[in-house]
């Protein structure tokens, strides 16, 4: 059965996500494939979607078999399938009963450095593995499912300090950032994917995603601090966003965010999913973590440009269609630490 813990935290930021979208009878009566279900973004996505009703239900896909019935065995709605997308003979559930597939699997423990090969392939070649398999369903069945690859904010490279970029946009490839490389490489390809065989795929920008469902391997900035808080993580520094403000997102507007383009959406679009709102600096945010545990933690050094802009992406394209954040930095910090010892 699923960890109990886990699922009331998780369950909690699906209902909150849902509480955010507009058009949900969408999905009414719909069979959702997730993809990297077990991460943070796809954990509460996929108890959001659960929890929809309506005759909606949920396959949840992971490589990684016991973390997959830890989280999702026994949930209602949800059905798990152990699956590597990027293998060659992996085989996906049965088009013919799938209506929607979210691609959000990433790599993000060590293996974005001990094993680069594989970022390149889970970004890539997953997604190229679910649209060639639609594809070749199309010969036989005019109906195709929607798609929509979960991509990153890192597509958008170096940019001016402050500068808000909107989707058509790009910066100058950090062509040392593999899974920014390949993310840049799988939008092209679902366009692609688009334009040759007319299918709905849309994409999804996601910048700086936190919260309490992250996986114990998980060493993004956000997930290492969290860590700290709840008492199972090594003290250390962080100075990966230096002394800039970044925006973060807190997973369950994200999770809102991406029901919103499945709901909303249009095919063939990119849409950012950003809380500019929420910026903050890496020492600001340790402190508003170290402040809601009740301990000290290490104060991170600041770099020169703290005082410059904000860097935060445009997603007044996302707003239109009727999606607004709703945690910001002091609740999604107050909720992932309290979530996080309950956990513990």
């Amino acid at each position: 059965m699923a960890n109990p813990e886990f699922e009331n935290i998780a369950r909690s930021d699906g209902q909150r996500a849902l509480k955010n979208v507009p058009n949900l009878d969408n999905l009414h009566d719909k069979r959702i494939l997730v993809i990297g279900a077990t991460g943070l973004v796809g954990s509460v996505l996929t108890y959001a979607l659960a929890q929809i009703g309506h005759g909606a239900t949920v396959v949840a896909v992971a490589r990684d078999r016991e973390e997959l019935a830890r989280r999702f065995d026994g949930v209602e709605n949800v059905e798990n399938k152990w699956l590597d997308v990027t293998n060659s003979v992996a085989t996906l559930p049965a088009l013919d009963d799938i209506d929607v597939i979210v691609d959000c699997a990433s790599i993000t423990g060590a293996a974005v450095e001990d094993d680069p090969t594989s970022v390149m392939k889970t970004e890539f070649n997953g997604i190229d593995s679910v649209l060639s398999d639609i594809a070749r369903f199309l010969k036989k069945e005019p109906v195709k499912p929607m798609v929509l690859y979960v991509s990153s904010a890192s597509v958008y490279g170096s940019m001016e300090a402050g500068r808000r970029p909107q989707e058509t946009e790009t910066g100058m490839a950090l062509l040392d950032d593999l899974q920014a490389t390949a993310k840049r490489a799988a939008e092209a390809l679902c366009l692609a994917y688009v334009r040759q065989y007319g299918l709905d795929v849309r994409v999804a920008r996601l910048s700086r995603v936190y919260g309490p469902e992250f996986l114990s391997d998980d060493q993004r900035e956000a997930a290492g601090m969290l860590q700290c808080a709840a008492g199972e993580g090594v003290l250390g520094s962080w100075s990966m966003s230096g002394g800039r403000r970044t925006a973060r997102t807190y997973v369950s507007d994200a999770v809102a965010g991406l029901l919103t383009v499945l709901t909303s959406g249009a095919a063939g679009e990119i849409y950012n999913v950003c809380d500019a709102d929420a910026c903050v600096t890496s020492s600001e945010f340790l402190s508003a973590i170290s402040s809601q545990a009740g301990i000290d933690l290490p104060t991170v050094g600041e770099c020169e440009g703290s005082d410059a802009e904000p860097d935060a992406l445009d997603s007044s394209k996302l707003e239109a269609l009727g999606w607004k954040p709703a945690v910001g930095v002091e609740k999604g910090v107050a909720l992932s630490v309290a979530a996080l010892r309950n956990l513990h």
